[in-house]
């Protein structure tokens, strides 16, 4: 949802208010429809929200998801490149709007691991 309010920036003269995560800790793990974030737009015209929904809607639909990755999707990635950040991202990291930008998300062991083999692989790449 992050990924995708900020995508609604990009497509119409619109501000993410609101962007707050409520997962509730391992105790309460993520599940397909656990409903974790709740996202408030705010435009000066219900035009341009219409606009910026169907920006939202259409990266939730066609961009930003899940993968499994052990053939049951008890376990879940989200490893998604953002090609130009929009306003919302762009505030909430500091980077410029149009930056590039990796988000991921993965469980404590898994992305310490992909982390690490990224981190290898831009070394290698730097090597040669």
């Amino acid at each position: 949802m992050y990924v995708a309010l900020d995508e609604a920036t990009k497509h119409a003269p619109i501000d993410a208010m609101f962007a707050k995560s409520f997962y509730a800790g391992r105790a309460h793990a993520s599940g397909r429809l656990s409903g974790e974030i709740l996202g408030v737009l705010a435009a000066s015209e219900p035009e341009v929200i219409e606009h910026g929904l169907a920006a939202l809607l259409g990266c939730l639909v066609h961009d930003a998801c899940f993968y499994g990755v052990d053939g049951k999707r008890t376990t879940t990635v989200f490893p998604h490149v953002i090609t130009s950040l929009g306003d919302y991202l762009s505030r909430q990291t500091g980077l410029l709007p149009g930056a590039p930008m990796a988000y991921l998300v993965a469980p404590p062991l898994e992305a310490t691991i992909g982390l690490d083999a990224a981190r290898k692989a831009t070394i290698l790449a730097n090597a040669t």
